[in-house]
């Protein structure tokens, strides 16, 4: 553990000596029951605006933004929500595949240290169980009550029912893109031996999916990325952490990454390099699209999304009875107490 502390203190120091602060406040007040979002964002700008507005939204009470060099108008457009005090926006320039954990490790200890926050990619929007009739607070008061410090999130890949062409990217692909699939999942146990206190519930990890279906591709599609960060917790990559206490209870994000203009940001991808093995997933992403001038991934096995509850009857996420019981006693209204009742 004292070597884990000294490499993760080490890339601290690193990374804190390379970050620019651009706009917005230097120093967030925060409450025990509040959260905020972390991500570090290059060259989004047909996410940035939505992602940011939608957290807002949320009930989430900041959200910190680490550019790595856009050359879009990403810095920008986030800029302007850093300007009202909304968000505080950095800017780090060292290499992406290299250190983007690093910066995420720097933001969450420097702004996050034994409180909540979501590390969240521009093209990922979170949800959770009783989302419905429980405030992101209450859920926070939940977490805090038993004590953990991270929550499983399960990463559902999104994608509209028509083609995806080689066209901008339209700011309503909330709507357009509400299909999933979850016949091709491909559960695994959590790892062993990253020394984290584990519930007694199913939680488990997904592999495949639709990257796996069309691209041939294996992606993990969990990460523990709702966190409460202390000395002890570690992040292992970008997925997995060890020396947490995990929530009896998984969430979500709706992953967005399949928009119109996919290709041209694979390509982008690759040229980088900025990704795991260097890009080696986009290099599948790109066999298949050079084949292929628009690309369809809805089938008759789609889904449309309706909310955390169907995710909850798909066995894709998980709560404990006593989640289920917090939320009947916390919702004010009567339908509220049912809303967590998984179909038979």
């Amino acid at each position: 553990m004292g070597k884990r502390l000294l490499s993760r203190w080490f890339f601290y120091g690193y990374v804190g000596g390379h970050v620019r602060h651009v706009c917005g406040p230097k120093v967030v007040v925060r409450s025990q029951t509040d959260c905020i979002v972390l991500s570090v964002i290059k060259d989004c700008e047909e996410y940035i605006t939505t992602f940011i507005d939608y957290y807002l939204a949320q009930g989430f009470t900041h959200i910190v933004l680490m550019d790595n060099g856009s050359t879009d108008r990403t810095l920008e457009l986030a800029s302007q929500y850093g300007q009202e005090g909304q968000g505080t926006i950095l800017q780090c320039l060292l290499p992406f595949g290299q250190y983007k954990r690093h910066m995420c490790n720097y933001m969450a200890h420097r702004f996050s240290t034994h409180r909540w926050c979501l590390l969240a990619d521009c093209d990922e929007f979170f949800d959770y169980p009783g989302s419905e009739c429980v405030t992101l607070s209450q859920l926070v008061q939940y977490l805090n009550q038993q004590n953990a410090t991270a929550v499983l999130v399960q990463m559902l890949d999104m994608y509209p029912q028509t083609a995806i062409g080689p066209q901008q990217a339209s700011r309503n692909f909330r709507t357009t893109h509400r299909w999933f699939e979850v016949n091709t999942l491909e559960p695994q146990i959590i790892p062993t031996g990253l020394q984290n206190q584990l519930p007694s519930e199913d939680l488990h990890l997904n592999y495949g999916g639709v990257r796996q279906r069309i691209f041939d591709a294996s992606p993990l599609l969990s990460k523990f990325s709702l966190i409460k960060p202390d000395r002890y917790l570690h992040l292992v990559g970008l997925h997995l952490v060890s020396w947490a206490r995990v929530a009896d209870i998984s969430c979500v994000v709706y992953h967005y990454k399949f928009l119109a203009g996919f290709s041209q940001r694979v390509t982008q991808a690759i040229r980088q390099g900025q990704y795991y093995q260097g890009a080696a997933e986009y290099k599948q992403y790109q066999a298949k699209l050079s084949d292929e001038a628009g690309i369809t991934l809805w089938t008759q096995e789609s889904i449309a999304l309706a909310g955390p509850q169907q995710l909850i009857d798909l066995d894709l996420l998980t709560v404990s009875e006593r989640y289920r019981s917090y939320c009947s006693a916390a919702a004010s209204a009567p339908p509220s107490a049912t809303s967590l009742t998984k179909a038979p």
